[in-house]
Formats: structure tokens, C-alpha cells, sequence
């Protein structure tokens, strides 16, 4: 597993700066990274490379409070694909309208994936491009990929939110640094058993503790922290 791409990042201008050419990368035009919750009373973010007079007005008016996007990933662990069409039937008129008023910046598709962490920590990177077609096409060869992008992105967001601490995380057992490792390389339970010879529900013990310890969202996100961290 490499280390996020993101983890240089030493303040939040460099990380949307960051984000913007990983999503040029695909040919993406816009993005957005919303911290829609922090932890530990950190204050709210928002990155993006939309238009300023967009972005301004997103902030002022405080539509991260309705805006449908949002709405969905406070309820949602999933990533989701969103348009100005279906998806918009569910909301109310005051929450369309956002979705009326980003079009005319061409904010009219995109695909959103929301990061929750254990510490009440929410968040949602979203991908988004006037050509709805390209869009889908690159969520489908690099679906995978993007996750991992978010899950990293909001990784480093909170490590720039929060005072350092590294001499904070707690200490791992070697079995769960032998789990993490292999989840690092990409492999399932039932593959980090039999390389280890133990049960598969066993890995997922010694994982799910890793999680706990290392206050992560997901296993994933805990070898990302591992790697970060040096630890693995």
C-alpha cells in the first residue's frame, strides 16, 4: 500500500490544491471537500475549485444546512451518483433550489462519498463535471480508487484540524499490525488468515480493534493511519 498522496499536505490550501490535480487526473472539473462535522469542536471546512461567486455564496448562505448533497450524506455511508433529475424528487423546493442555482456555475452531476469517523467526525468528498457521461464513466473504472482518495483526503484533514498527536497512538499488538499490514497490501479476511493461520473471524477481531485504537472510520482507513504514522 503507498502512502496517501495527500499526507505532505501541511495546511488546507495545499490539500485543495492537491485534490484539484488528482481530480484533473481524470479529467474531472470540479470538487468539493465538505467537512460537514468536526470532532472534538473542530470547526467545519469547505474545499473546492467552483467558481468563486459559488463558493461564496455556498459559505454566506449556509447551504451545507440543505443542500441535498449534504442532507444525503449526513444519512448515507454509501458514495452516491447525483444529477439534477431523479434524484432531486425526495427534497423540498427550498433544497432544489441550490441544486437550481449551482447549474447555472455547471454544477449539474456529480458523485459524492461521505467519510465518517468514530470520533462524530463527518465528511463528503464530491467529483463533479458538466459532462454527466465522463462522469460515469470514471466512477466506474476508478471507483475503488476514489474511495480511497476520500478516505485519505478527510484523513489529512483531520490530522490538520487537530493538535499533533502522534505520541498519542496507542499501541498495537503484533498480531494487529500483522493484520493491518496485510489489509495494507489489499487482502480479505479469509486471504490475512490463511497467511497467518488463524480464523478469518479472528482477523476481524484484531482489525476491529486496530480501528478502535487508532480512532479510525473503517479498517482501511486504519492501515492508511498505520502507513502515515510509520507503524507499519
Amino acid at each position: 500500500m503507498q502512502v496517501s498522496e495527500f499526507a505532505d499536505c501541511e495546511n488546507f490550501n495545499d490539500l485543495e490544491a492537491r485534490i484539484e490535480d488528482y481530480c484533473a487526473r481524470f479529467g474531472l472539473t470540479f470538487f468539493s471537500y465538505l467537512m460537514l462535522r468536526g470532532s472534538h469542536n473542530q470547526p467545519t471546512r469547505f474545499l473546492s475549485n467552483y467558481e468563486t461567486e459559488w463558493s461564496s455564496r455556498y459559505v454566506s448562505k449556509s447551504y451545507q444546512h440543505y443542500d441535498p448533497v449534504a442532507v444525503k450524506s449526513k444519512g448515507s455511508r454509501l458514495p452516491f451518483f447525483w444529477n439534477q433529475g431523479r434524484f432531486l424528487k425526495p427534497f423540498v423546493k427550498l433544497q432544489k433550489r441550490v441544486f437550481h442555482e449551482a447549474r447555472a456555475f455547471r454544477i449539474s452531476a456529480g458523485y459524492s462519498i461521505p467519510v465518517a469517523g468514530p470520533d462524530g467526525d463527518l465528511a463528503v468528498l464530491t467529483m463533479a463535471d458538466p459532462d454527466e457521461r465522463h462522469l460515469v464513466d470514471v466512477i466506474r473504472s476508478e471507483g475503488s480508487g476514489l474511495l480511497m482518495s476520500a478516505l485519505q483526503v478527510h484523513d489529512q484533514a483531520m490530522v490538520l484540524s487537530a493538535s499533533p498527536r502522534s505520541s498519542q497512538l496507542a499501541e498495537l499488538t503484533d498480531r494487529e499490525l500483522d493484520c493491518l499490514k496485510w489489509t495494507a497490501d489489499g487482502k480479505t479476511s479469509d486471504e490475512i488468515a490463511e497467511i497467518v493461520l488463524i480464523s478469518a473471524p479472528t482477523v476481524n477481531y484484531h482489525l476491529n480493534k486496530a480501528v478502535t485504537k487508532l480512532h479510525a472510520a473503517n479498517r482501511l482507513h486504519a492501515a492508511i493511519i498505520a502507513v502515515r504514522n510509520g507503524i507499519i
